[in-house]
């Protein structure tokens, strides 16, 4: 999908996904890897002779090994030597097509830096580009490199981007390209903790969202594209009921995720409709938290929508996390463990962090929330100390924030007062951090704004000049 961060890589095989999580569950995760090695690349595109349908298959393969490992500087500039080796065979649009895989296996791999540097490179090509695969990739482009720059020093840097590009796209009428942008954008917004501008700007990715079927079909018979254009704005307006549901606006997620419920059964009376579970999903934690009966109801639908097709490893690891922490309010401690330690299995098998393409998973957290309830609090730390590591380094405050304080609680209870002091340092120097990040960030984000806003007037005005002196 373009429009969205929970959809996967419209590339991505999913028979050869599985297929890599079952060798990681049957086998040693270094021998899996063994068998997915970066110098089998050029195995598959010797093998290119100009076929599109023949081509595609061995370009797929050869994509799947890059999806399927988590690239370190070594195996990131070996892979990026082979694709730059058959750049010629390949064509332009292949070949940008595995640049894009390359530099969001950065993104996985946390190497944000290098991440945006090699995003921002191509996307500088990719904006000059009149070919339409290549537009297309743009928009693919633009959606990832929201991930780096977020989790990076570069975010003012971005809003000026984003704001900017919003403008020349939308003078173009590129809703496409305009939606992808403002979602980046909210993004930055919601990290800088300016909530009510990240709403906003969320309605306005909302509004330029196209409901048509946008991706070229001559494509369709390369990658397997994931997502039309209705998906991609129910796949918008779930993000927005989470976010809402996220900060405690109960109502206004309600609200959101009810009226796209209604809307997505009304539009899919069909069997072989394409699942959606992660709104099911949704409706499930809201009922978590309101404590409302029909909970039982939302969790059968979300097993229901699973059922349907194969589904993401990396989605099962949040619903997992979801159940854990429902019948860890029931104070039902060994189910809620059970499926805590289900979702924290897969995310070792894949060697994921706490960031994937569904949101923030937090399987440490919600582990130690338990442990605590079990009175096993020399078990928190271990716990909370790993997936803190990882929260500093993709710059999530807010959920570092909330788990210095379960690590200070824990270490009080068994007498370490020295590092719960530490701790509780820590959160009160990261909280006024936060804050006074909040007042910077509204004065340059105005700032940004305005100085777009002024650049804008003074080209209409000088338009109009040249007009007149015509």
């Amino acid at each position: 999908m373009i429009i969205s961060n929970i959809t996967h890589n419209y590339r991505r095989s999913k028979k050869a996904l599985y297929a890599f999580l079952l060798l990681l569950f049957l086998y040693n995760i270094s021998f899996a890897q063994s068998l997915l090695s970066i110098d089998s690349m050029g195995y598959y595109l010797t093998q290119l002779n100009n076929k599109r349908v023949h081509d595609s298959i061995l370009v797929t393969k050869a994509m799947t090994i890059i999806d399927a490992k988590i690239l370190n500087d070594k195996q990131f500039s070996k892979a990026d030597s082979i694709v730059e080796h058959y750049k010629n065979k390949l064509g332009i649009e292949y070949y940008y097509a595995f640049r894009y895989d390359l530099n969001f296996g950065l993104v996985i791999a946390n190497n944000h830096k290098k991440a945006y540097e090699h995003f921002t490179k191509d996307i500088t090509y990719l904006k000059a580009s009149n070919n339409k695969y290549l537009h297309y990739l743009l928009a693919h482009n633009f959606m990832q490199l929201r991930v780096p720059i977020r989790n990076s020093d570069k975010i003012y840097e971005g809003i000026r981007h984003y704001l900017q590009w919003i403008d020349e796209y939308e003078q173009k009428n590129d809703s496409v390209i305009v939606a992808t942008l403002y979602h980046g954008l909210r993004s930055f917004y919601s990290t800088l903790g300016l909530m009510e501008k990240s709403y906003d700007t969320h309605k306005k990715c909302i509004q330029f969202l196209p409901k048509k079927e946008f991706i070229p079909i001559k494509y369709w018979v390369d990658f397997q594209p994931t997502q039309t254009g209705l998906e991609a704005l129910y796949s918008q307006k779930w993000i927005m009921g989470s976010v809402y549901l996220y900060d405690g606006l109960l109502d206004k997620a309600a609200a959101v995720l009810y009226e796209l419920k209604d809307e997505y059964e009304n539009n899919n009376q069909t069997a072989n409709r394409i699942p959606f579970p992660q709104l099911y999903m949704e409706l499930y934690s809201y009922q978590s938290v309101t404590r409302n009966d029909s909970i039982v109801y939302y969790r059968k639908k979300c097993e229901q929508e699973f059922s349907k097709a194969e589904t993401s490893p990396i989605l099962y690891m949040h619903f997992y996390q979801g159940l854990a922490n429902d019948f860890y309010l029931d104070k039902q401690l060994d189910s809620a463990e059970f499926y805590i330690k289900k979702s924290i299995f897969i995310q070792d098998s894949m060697q994921l962090g706490v960031s994937n393409d569904y949101g923030t998973l937090l399987t440490g957290y919600y582990y130690s929330i338990i442990k605590v309830e079990q009175k096993k609090f020399k078990e928190v730390i271990p716990l909370l100390t790993k997936e803190i590591e990882q929260l500093v380094q993709s710059n999530q405050r807010i959920a570092v924030l909330q788990e210095y304080e379960v690590l200070a609680n824990a270490y009080k209870a068994i007498g370490d007062y020295k590092n719960a002091t530490i701790v509780l340092e820590n959160y009160k120097n990261l909280k006024n951090e936060i804050t006074n990040d909040e007042i910077k960030s509204r004065s340059v984000s105005f700032e940004i704004e305005q100085s777009i806003l002024q650049q804008k007037r003074k080209t209409e005005e000088l338009s109009q000049e040249n007009e007149k002196n015509k």
